[in-house]
């Protein structure tokens, strides 16, 4: 089949954009059997693309998980893309966020990530 991330990379290379892409704290194995959806994957693929076109990467949160596996998922995503990673944004800021046990999850992560 075709390869539509590769494409969108090839384009954002002619312009030497950034891809930005998102699902970075969604893992495959906790997807409904019935979606197909393979978030861990397309991500992965992305990955691959922006090295192949030599482009930047950046990442996003797609849901609102603010929990330590989502914390660390996104976190080892962009561990393995330190060559290419350009930044990461967390969506969704909601008062949820905002308890003090979150706010704590959430000083770990940036903390961690400010090491890799």
């Amino acid at each position: 089949g075709v390869n539509f991330y590769d494409k969108v990379s090839q384009s954002l290379a002619k312009y030497h954009a950034t891809f930005n892409f998102t699902c970075l704290e969604m893992w495959t194995w906790n997807q409904p059997y019935h979606a197909y959806s393979d978030p861990e994957h397309l991500v992965q693929q992305v990955l691959e693309c922006t090295r192949r076109h030599k482009i930047r990467f950046s990442g996003e949160n797609a849901i609102e998980k603010y929990t330590t596996v989502g914390f660390h998922q996104v976190a080892k995503v962009m561990k393995h893309a330190t060559d290419v990673a350009d930044g990461m944004s967390w969506l969704r800021l909601s008062d949820k966020m905002l308890t003090p046990h979150h706010k704590k999850l959430m000083a770990r992560f940036v903390q961690r990530m400010s090491h890799l």
